[in-house]
């Protein structure tokens, strides 16, 4: 028995539209009908507009003059969506979308200013804690039993040890949020504005520190987890020499402070610890990114000329 083959035709015969659809008509016979959301420019369009269509492409192809639309039979057949029109800003909005990002560049800079402060308030706090203490030691000599007495230096040897770290970790999660924003500001927000105004010399403060002081680790860095430890450990033999002192008769019950006061601070310490780690990994990924910076980029007698960068489209 013979089977009538027939042959694919994949050129345009008719072109309709029917509620929210676009229907295509080959030679063939078949019919292709997809969603005319596809296609936002037709979605968009009068029906007027849809009516005055082309066979081009010889016969492949669709062309609408006055949307400026084109649509291909291979491409219907794949079931393919017209990919979304680049949206392109005028000059007044272009302006207007660079003095956001400047405002927020502004708001940014005000809060690590602003954060910077009271992340030094912080040292003179300290200053003053060590110094209550300092005075309020001897109010112990007042009780007339070594018990209350010993009760009292545990309660303020390691309270004091728990405030202590508290500072450390307080100006330690200010420095991390200091460092976000620099690179947020460096790394995100610098090269959209570049993008914009077709150069990158500005905002170039941050990355002339780097050059001058490359990528070595703040000494405070270390000093926080070090100072932290060095406090917790000179806590645990103060209290060791003052226990060695007491009566043979003390009762576990003075221990068991200082056991919960050596634990807490242990505890702290380790989250001290992580933060130091997180600020380490969070600076050498900021500065990793800004070591790959010319000098002649930031401008100055050797390069007047900004550094022309390839535009790119707000989405």
């Amino acid at each position: 028995m013979g089977i009538l083959a027939v042959a694919a035709d994949e050129r345009v015969a008719d072109v309709s539209f029917d509620e929210g659809a676009l229907s295509v008509r080959l030679k063939d016979g078949r019919t292709i009908s997809v969603p005319l959301a596809w296609y936002p420019r037709l979605f968009q369009s009068t029906a007027e507009q849809r009516r005055n269509w082309k066979i081009a492409g010889g016969g492949y192809g669709i062309h609408w003059p006055d949307i400026d639309e084109d649509i291909s039979t291979e491409g219907l057949l794949r079931g393919a969506p017209a990919a979304a029109p680049e949206k392109r800003l005028n000059p007044d909005q272009m302006q207007a979308l660079i003095q956001l990002h400047c405002a927020e560049y502004q708001a940014l800079t005000n809060r690590n200013t602003y954060s910077i402060l009271i992340q030094s308030s912080f040292w003179g706090m300290i200053v003053f804690y060590v110094t209550l203490i300092v005075l309020v030691w001897p109010k112990a000599d007042a009780y007339h039993s070594w018990q209350k007495t010993d009760t009292y230096h545990s309660l303020l040897v390691w309270g004091s040890g728990v405030v202590l770290q508290l500072f450390a970790l307080a100006i330690g999660s200010f420095s991390l949020e200091q460092y976000n924003n620099i690179d947020y500001l460096e790394h995100k927000l610098s090269p959209v504005i570049a993008s914009m105004v077709l150069t990158d010399s500005f905002w170039g403060y941050e990355r002339h520190l780097f050059l001058q002081r490359g990528n070595h680790e703040p000494w405070w860095e270390s000093f926080l987890p070090m100072g932290a430890g060095a406090v917790l450990v000179a806590a645990g033999i103060f209290r060791w020499f003052e226990l060695q002192g007491l009566p043979a008769q003390f009762s576990f019950r003075l221990v068991a402070w200082d056991v919960v006061g050596g634990v807490s601070n242990a505890l702290l310490l380790v989250f001290v610890f992580k933060l130091r780690r997180h600020l380490n990994a969070s600076r050498k990924n900021m500065t990793a990114k800004a070591s790959s910076i010319k000098p002649e980029s930031l401008g100055g007698t050797e390069n007047t000329q900004p550094r022309q960068v390839s535009a790119v489209r707000e989405p």
